[in-house]
């Protein structure tokens, strides 16, 4: 079997970082590559390390995962990160997406697709969980939907 795909992840809450290493353990293909309890902590890993894949909190003490997003891409540090988060808001989920995390899921969705969006962040691809992809899904329905009906097709005849 090829290298080990390792795996940083930044939360302030312990207990879901043992459950996120514990799951991980489970995958031969997957190693742990340390844990950081504050942004500030992940920003000294990172100047020592290099990120393959990274699971990163977005409501974190000091930093949060916005803040450490917005840091990656202002000093063009490659990353192929994963936001995990309680929250599923949509806003939250298109604001990372453009500051370039590949992957989002919900903590509360997590367990059955952590695995697989970290095989597919590691090879570059995005990675959404179920809820999260509907919910985009169905956004961009409304928006569809409100733009056809503001903008009626108008045919011109000669």
């Amino acid at each position: 079997m090829g290298n080990k795909i390792k795996v940083h992840i930044a939360d302030d809450h312990k207990i879901l970082i043992d459950g996120i290493v514990a799951l991980l353990k489970t995958d031969k293909t997957l190693k742990i590559d340390g844990y950081s309890l504050t942004g500030e902590a992940l920003l000294e890993w990172i100047s020592k390390n290099n990120i393959e894949v990274l699971i990163l909190d977005i409501s974190m003490p000091v930093l949060d995962g916005i803040a450490i997003l917005e840091f990656l891409n202002r000093n063009e540090i490659p990353h192929k990160t994963i936001v995990l988060s309680s929250y599923n808001d949509l806003h939250i989920v298109t604001k990372v997406l453009k500051l370039g995390a590949l992957g989002y899921l919900t903590k509360s969705s997590a367990s059955s697709h952590i695995i697989n969006a970290i095989k597919a962040v590691a090879k570059g691809e995005q990675y959404l969980s179920s809820d999260i992809q509907k919910g985009l899904l169905h956004l961009y329905s409304e928006q569809k939907s409100k733009k056809t009906k503001m903008s009626p097709i108008t045919i011109g005849i000669p």
